[in-house]
């Protein structure tokens, strides 16, 4: 272990790799140590190292607890890498107009993976997070709405306890609000207000998001309401801009009762 950890802290991943397979094979883990090296390696952004160890997981763990997960492990590594390769094409300053279009044999592979862990496992978290992953890369990659909401509005039809329905909720009001349908995206930012399970940064985005629906009616009151309970928490990451917004909001609102 403590050669594993010293070519850790030097960035050193293929070698731990290789004496983390040693360990496994000499302790018989059944993978366990693999599975938490693969987890630590993609958190520090080295997916195609990653990738190898979650393959290596799959190829030779078959039906160990942690399976299910080296499997959406290596569909998310394969996911990170596409957009680490879009986003090398695409760069921000690019303008709209000459982005490159995502070419099929490049995303496909990615879709297909998490296609195959919803069929596998179904009603798990994993296979409900494996929807989340393949609308978002409908939305963002393939900007194809409609194929989106349907495995976002699967998840909140079907799986509205899961962890990530908040999420699935948040995103079909991304895609109303941008279809200027805002009674629909004030229903969907609200049911995630709703949700218990719903994280506080969730709840405060879909808070930040309502009060910029109100605005655009003009309804400034109800917008202050909503801004209010994201700026209490000043370490959220949208505080700032709900200050931003709260600022604007003051100002519109003065100027329309000067009118």
């Amino acid at each position: 272990y403590l050669l594993a950890r010293l070519y850790i802290e030097k960035k050193n991943y293929d070698s731990a790799f290789d004496i983390y397979k040693q360990i496994d094979k000499k302790q018989n883990t059944k993978g366990s140590d693999l599975f938490s090296f693969g987890e630590f390696v993609y958190r520090d952004g080295e997916y195609k190292t990653a990738s190898e160890v979650y393959k290596f997981l799959i190829d030779n763990y078959k039906d160990e607890q942690n399976t299910p997960l080296a499997k959406l492990g290596y569909a998310k590594t394969q996911e990170a890498l596409f957009i680490l390769q879009y986003n090398l094409s695409n760069p921000e300053w690019k303008p709209y107009s000459s982005l490159q279009k995502i070419d099929g044999n490049e995303i496909n592979p990615v879709i297909e993976a998490y296609e195959e862990i919803i069929k596998t496992y179904t009603h798990s978290e994993v296979g409900i997070e494996a929807n989340i992953r393949i609308g978002i890369l409908q939305l963002y990659y393939n900007n194809n709405e409609s194929e989106a909401e349907k495995y976002f509005k699967h998840i909140t039809e079907t799986y509205s306890t899961s962890k990530f329905a908040s999420l699935a909720f948040i995103e079909l009001g991304n895609i109303s609000l941008k279809q200027a349908k805002l009674d629909a995206a004030e229903k969907s930012f609200q049911s995630v207000i709703k949700l218990s399970r719903a994280n506080a940064e969730d709840k405060s985005f879909a808070n930040y998001q309502l009060a910029k629906i109100f605005s655009f009616r003009n309804d400034f009151e109800s917008a202050r309401k909503n801004l209010l309970s994201v700026m209490g928490n000043l370490k959220d990451n949208i505080a700032n801009d709900a200050i931003e917004l709260s600022i604007l909001l003051n100002t519109a609102k003065n100027d329309s009762s000067n009118l």
